[in-house]
C-alpha cells in the first residue's frame, strides 16, 4: 500500500503514513561489521552490494591465491559505510515545500 500523494503549490508530494519510520543505518556499525565479516558485514548497509563483493571475492581469492583480499577487504569497507550513509540522506522530504 502505497502513501497518498498530496498536491501543493502543483507539487506533488507523498505524505507519510502514520506508524511509519525511516530505516536508519549507524555508519559505525557498518564500518564495525565490515572490518570484521568484510563483504559479509556489508549485508547490514547493502544486500545488492554484498552479493556483488562476495561473488568478486568468490573469483579473486582463489586466483590470486588470498592476495585478492587485499583489495576486496577494504573496497568492502568503504562501499559499506558509503551505503549507510546515502541510506540515512536518501529520502527525506524537503520541508519549504509545505508552506
Amino acid at each position: 500500500m502505497y502513501p497518498p500523494n498530496i498536491v501543493i503549490n502543483n507539487v506533488v508530494q507523498t505524505a507519510t503514513v502514520a506508524g511509519t519510520f525511516e530505516r536508519r543505518k549507524s555508519v559505525g556499525v557498518a564500518f564495525v561489521l565490515t572490518f570484521f565479516f568484510g563483504p559479509l558485514g556489508m549485508f547490514y548497509s547493502t544486500v545488492s552490494g554484498a552479493i556483488v563483493m562476495l561473488l568478486i571475492s568468490l573469483v579473486m581469492l582463489p586466483v590470486t591465491a588470498g592476495v585478492g583480499s587485499i583489495l576486496v577487504w577494504p573496497a568492502s569497507i568503504i562501499w559499506g559505510c558509503v551505503a549507510a550513509s546515502r541510506t540515512n540522506s536518501g529520502g527525506q522530504i524537503n520541508q519549504t515545500n509545505f508552506r
